[in-house]
């Protein structure tokens, strides 16, 4: 336990979290597309129409348009819709993206997604799609499936999974049929109703896919080579990675589900790992520590920047107090039972924040006999 203390609180400093009495300057965010990627902020774009340019819009019963109503940066993002087994994507192929030097490639997007399905749905947000060396269609995905609930029934959010498919086997019966998966730990969700930063690599050299989120490592989504299990194949069937020569990045719903909205706004593209955008202040990830006693806790110290919408900003964050019921309250989540899961996402949208134009403060969560998550942020856009 003591050392796993002791890597969490180096993982947490390493991301610009810090324990009690100890500063660092948070990592500096990407301050402009770097040489040789591909990145787009929508501003150049008609409002109301798709994308234009080199972009692909892939849409089935779904729309996908450039709108003013919300932006991570800027006054434009991509508004997509898709629901009820629909797709609304929008994707690159060709030069300078692809074919991808050692068939490698990295990107990252802002996303705000609207709402998470409740239900076991399976969607899809990032899909990088190729065909093997027989020929086969394969895609290696990143999105979601199981609804994730708290104790008290309230829904806590929809978890991240990895997904390996070969499509075409459902329309012509040709190529193996596979639907293979990996989940992410249930207190990895998709946030909603807040400006997230995605990133993502495909590694086809390594047959490896990884997936990040607000700038820190989701390690159970890492896949190297096998899931744990597919539908149609043995759980050990190998994930082979296709010559990638297309990416799709939006919605696509695989089950019966109510009209989804995502938006998507500062993505970037390359061949090298790709930083959050500037603006995006990224504090204190989830710990994942079972605490051991009570009086154990992890502060943050306190840094400058701007908070995510989460449609409840209404008062300051408060530090963390002696009273663990306080902090508890705080968060709102006093009262709950010893030993209740509570999801980072969970608490993101709980924990009240300050004013986007001000600074904001990052709290310890502390519910005795329950697992520790400390809450981050990421900003909505620079001041």
């Amino acid at each position: 336990m003591i050392k796993r203390l002791a890597f969490v609180i180096a993982v947490l400093a390493s991301v610009g979290c810090t324990p009690p009495e100890a500063t660092v300057e948070a990592p500096a965010p990407e301050a402009a597309c770097p040489p040789g990627a591909i990145c787009d902020d929508f501003e150049s774009y008609a409002a109301g129409a798709p994308p234009a340019g080199d972009w692909i819009v892939d849409l089935d019963d779904g729309a996908a348009t450039v709108e003013t109503a919300r932006a991570f940066s800027g006054g434009q993002a991509v508004r997509l819709t898709s629901g009820g087994d629909r797709r609304a994507f929008i994707a690159r192929e060709g030069a300078p993206l692809f074919p991808a030097a050692n068939n490698t490639f990295y990107g990252r997007m802002m996303v705000f997604l609207e709402s998470a399905p409740q239900t076991n749905v399976h969607w899809t947000m990032i899909e990088a799609r190729g065909r093997s060396a027989a020929g086969d269609e394969i895609e290696l995905r990143y999105g979601g499936q199981h609804p994730i609930f708290a104790e008290d029934g309230e829904f806590a959010g929809s978890q991240l999974m990895a997904n390996f498919e070969t499509p075409e086997w459902y329309g012509s019966g040709v190529g193996p049929k596979t639907d293979c998966w990996r989940h992410a730990a249930e207190t990895d969700l998709m946030p909603t109703n807040r400006w997230a930063c995605v990133a993502f690599a495909f590694d086809g050299a390594r047959n490896e896919m990884r997936f990040w989120l607000d700038g820190a490592p989701v390690s159970e989504l890492t896949v190297q080579g096998v899931g744990q299990g597919c539908v149609h194949q043995p759980a050990d069937y190998p994930w082979q990675s296709p010559a990638f020569d297309r990416i799709n990045l939006g919605w696509e719903s695989y089950q019966d589900d109510p009209e989804r909205t995502l938006w998507i706004d500062d993505v970037a593209l390359g061949s090298e790992p790709l930083a959050c955008p500037a603006g995006c202040a990224l504090n204190c990830y989830e710990s994942n520590v079972a605490r051991s006693a009570p009086s154990k806790r992890i502060n943050s110290s306190s840094k400058a920047g701007h908070v995510c919408g989460s449609g409840e900003n209404t008062a300051a964050t408060k530090r963390a107090p002696n009273s663990e019921s306080s902090v508890a309250q705080s968060a709102g989540v006093s009262g709950r039972k010893p030993n209740t899961l509570l999801p980072l996402s969970y608490l993101q949208n709980r924990i009240t924040t300050s004013p986007p134009s001000s600074a904001f403060n990052v709290s310890t969560v502390m519910i005795p006999s329950a697992r520790l998550y400390v809450s981050g942020v990421c900003s909505a856009r620079p001041a």
